[in-house]
């Protein structure tokens, strides 16, 4: 049985835990990969064998296809507002302000 070659695009994709910019991205890259299955299947009448779906990931892991990836995400993240009606910047929204405690008279 040959060895299993992984897909380490992931790596590629999101370079910290809180990188919600490459979480992004990663989902992105993971909606077309499950549509190409979908589309795949739809015309073949089967899923793509290991090396079909290899084809798929040399086109998907591709330095400009990464690239695409990252601004696809930014795009998304931009139109989003966030409580201050801001679109994102990069940085996680600050929390929202604390209520004041009550003071004991």
């Amino acid at each position: 049985m040959p060895e299993r070659q992984y897909n380490f695009i992931f790596s590629k994709l999101v370079e910290k835990d809180d990188d919600m910019l490459g979480l992004l991205a990663y989902g992105l890259y993971k909606q077309q990969k499950m549509e190409y299955i979908a589309q795949f299947k739809k015309e073949h009448g089967r899923g793509p064998s290991h090396e079909e779906l290899a084809t798929s990931h040399d086109l998907t892991s591709s330095p400009t296809q990464i690239e695409n990836y990252k601004q696809l995400a930014e795009i998304r993240l931009n139109s989003i507002e966030v409580a201050d009606g801001q679109g994102y910047d990069g940085e996680e929204p600050s929390p929202p302000p604390q209520p004041p405690q009550a003071r004991a008279f």
